[in-house]
């Protein structure tokens, strides 16, 4: 047996019992210290207000918080009238007024009107800011309520009863817009000549700007009919996407003025309406063209003779096209025009092209032959949207680089064609490929195509204008 301590089993009863005791004793007191803690602690106040409950965010409920139109509407024409004034008024300010009327299809039924207007003061019929009638024997419902739903930029109309499928409608808006110089919308050019001052009045619509002109139905596929008139003061001419009707003297209030209506578009999209009031001179084809081609520009550049070399280009240029999209010039005119300010290169607008004095006008005695070479690129960039772009169209701003890319790559076949001792297709990797591999790989850089949801408000659509969409098509046509 090996060596211990013992205690006998009465005393090691009584320590079992003992240490027991103390076991519960402390957990007694552990759970009353507990208990006493909690009831002197203070809460702070919250500063939640109890009837709001916080949820996470989702999508817009509402359809006008949306930034794409209903499949409810669809627009068949318009008709425009706008008087643009070229005198500040009283406040400073450079203003236009307008009133519209655009008939409509309902395609689904509905109780609600959405159509975009941005920056236009729009004028009270009653309570409401539009007028809407019924066409050819369809009953429209009464205004319930309208207005101007700023974010997502609708005039929205909720309606006390439906609108029912296959029937018409008008809508009539009367509005005043200011004339700015931000060069967006119907917007404010100015030059210097002579030692005067002279006021231009002029579009650039794409992408999302025909909104702040007159209230349309500003997205690509919602293609329509339009119906032009410009009022402007004597001395100045009006040119619009249709050619014009014989201008008629017309007093407004106690001004004599000159009314000047188009005629109807084709079947269009709004980014590419274009109007425009100036005192331009012009140059055109001769009488017996096929198409009639005008070149627009200050009196001044006309008369230098800048405008000699684009009026040469464009008709062998149309030709090209003509042939290689086996399609005749959908459109009886083509006008282009140099601006003193213009943000882009050069717009699409179809039967009124408008460009920047730089990419249009080609002055023998200073410009140099990469002058020309720009000229003729842009003027076959923009006359082969007048098909693909124009006539066939995208449903949506994520494939822009179908239409931009494309007209990119066979603007340099209409150049050549038109100078085919440049050998200007060689130049398609150096000028436009070589450049965006350097944008592509930068962590800035986006997809060619994008998910129509990806895509949504007006600044979205605006960064999509780059050199990636324009010229990454290398790789790819």
């Amino acid at each position: 047996m090996g060596k211990g301590f013992y205690i006998s089993k009465a005393v090691a009863v009584v320590g079992v019992v003992i240490g027991a005791g103390a076991v519960a004793t402390i957990i007694a007191l552990s759970v009353v210290y507990s208990q006493e803690k909690s009831k002197n602690e203070v809460t702070p106040p919250s500063t939640a207000d109890p009837s709001i409950t916080t949820t996470t965010p989702s999508t817009p409920k509402d359809p006008w918080q949306r930034y794409r139109l209903p499949d409810t509407l669809a627009p068949i024409s318009y008709n425009v009238t706008l008087w643009p004034r070229l005198e500040p008024n009283a406040d400073g300010l450079y203003i236009f007024t307008g009133h519209s009327k655009v008939v409509f299809k309902c395609v689904k039924e509905t109780d609600l009107i959405l159509i975009h207007s941005n920056k236009l003061n729009l004028t009270k019929f009653g309570d409401h800011l539009a007028n809407l009638s019924g066409l050819n024997g369809a009953t429209a419902p009464s205004l319930s309520r309208t207005w101007l739903e700023v974010p997502t930029q609708y005039l929205v109309l909720q309606l006390s009863g439906r609108l029912q499928p296959g029937s018409t409608y008008e809508l009539l808006t009367e509005f005043v817009g200011e004339l700015a110089d931000n060069l967006g919308g119907f917007y404010r050019s100015e030059y210097t000549e002579d030692g005067e001052k002279r006021v231009v009045a002029t579009t650039q619509m794409q992408p999302t700007d025909a909104r702040k002109a007159f209230p349309c139905f500003d997205e690509p596929a919602m293609k329509a009919v339009f119906h032009m008139t410009l009022i402007h003061p004597h001395g100045t001419v009006a040119l619009a996407n249709g050619m014009n009707y014989e201008p008629v003297n017309v007093t407004m209030g106690d001004q004599s003025l000159i009314q000047t209506s188009f005629a109807p578009t084709k079947i269009m999209s709004t980014y590419l309406l274009a109007f425009i009031v100036c005192d331009f001179g012009h140059i055109r084809s001769p009488p017996e063209a096929e198409v009639l081609i005008r070149i627009w520009a200050r009196k001044k550049a006309i008369e230098e003779g800048q405008g000699d070399y684009a009026l040469n280009k464009t008709g062998p240029i149309l030709t090209f096209f003509e042939n290689y999209y086996n399609s005749s010039y959908p459109l009886s005119k083509s006008d282009q025009i140099a601006l003193p300010d213009f943000s882009a290169g050069a717009m699409e607008n179809w039967g009124l092209i408008t460009y920047r004095e730089t990419a249009l006008l080609y002055n023998p005695n200073m410009s140099s032959n990469g002058d020309k070479e720009w000229v003729a690129t842009v003027i076959a960039h923009e006359l082969a949207h007048m098909w693909f772009g124009n006539l066939v169209t995208t449903r949506w701003w994520n494939d822009l680089w179908l239409n931009e890319g494309f007209a990119t790559y066979v603007s340099y076949l209409g150049a050549d064609y038109a100078e085919p001792d440049w050998n200007i297709k060689d130049l398609i990797v150096l000028d436009a490929i070589q450049g965006v591999m350097g944008v592509d790989a930068l962590a800035s850089s986006h997809p060619l195509s994008s998910k129509e949801e990806d895509i949504l408000k007006p600044e979205d659509i605006s960064q999509l204008f780059d050199s990636i969409t324009y010229s990454k098509w290398g790789k790819v046509y």
